[in-house]
């Protein structure tokens, strides 16, 4: 298998994107309850399913059930109608263990795994946050204005019900 080499430097910066950019997208999308409770545990489940693929993914494996297991227990009381809610810290928190994990053992397994794997494990926040980011710049508003444009707005808004867009999204989850 041919081996593509990425300079150490350009390797840091791309990671570091992917960690702050995902820990902040993971955010984005904690707008409706239950949805980033939910997510987080689909994802992390999806996660594991790869990571018990290679005999060496111990650490990534220990953390995803912790996280599967934290995030499920947490959706029974986040669900609508929320008993409690996880505010920044825990979809900071949830965000950022889903991307350190994603890159966990990434220079030990093929590129396909690496990459695309999380990728499209995590790819539904990614795209709110871009989605979100490029309609408010081309509003001329700055992203970080808070606004009712997220996918889980536009869904909610469309079905005309907070339930029913997050089941939508969490099978759009479960699908990638």
């Amino acid at each position: 298998t041919p081996y593509v080499y990425i300079p150490e430097t350009l390797s840091i910066l791309v990671t570091l994107l992917w960690v702050v950019g995902f820990t902040n997208a993971f955010n984005f999308i904690d707008g409706l309850d239950g949805l980033s409770s939910g997510l987080a545990t689909i994802s992390s489940l999806s996660l594991l399913a790869v990571a018990l693929q290679f005999p060496d993914r111990g650490a990534a494996i220990l953390l995803l059930v912790a996280l599967a297991g934290a995030s499920l227990g947490f959706l029974r009381h986040n669900y609508s109608p929320a008993k409690i809610i996880m505010g920044d810290s825990g979809a900071y928190m949830l965000g950022y263990v889903l991307a350190a994990v994603s890159i966990l053992g990434a220079l030990k397994i093929p590129a396909t795994f690496t990459v695309v794997a999380p990728v499209l494990v995590l790819a539904l926040p990614v795209l709110n946050i871009t989605q979100v980011t490029l309609r408010r710049i081309s509003r001329g508003v700055s992203p970080a204005v808070a606004g009712n444009d997220h996918l889980h707005d536009i869904l909610r808004v469309r079905s005309g019900s907070k339930n029913i867009a997050v089941i939508v999204l969490w099978i759009a989850a479960l699908g990638l």
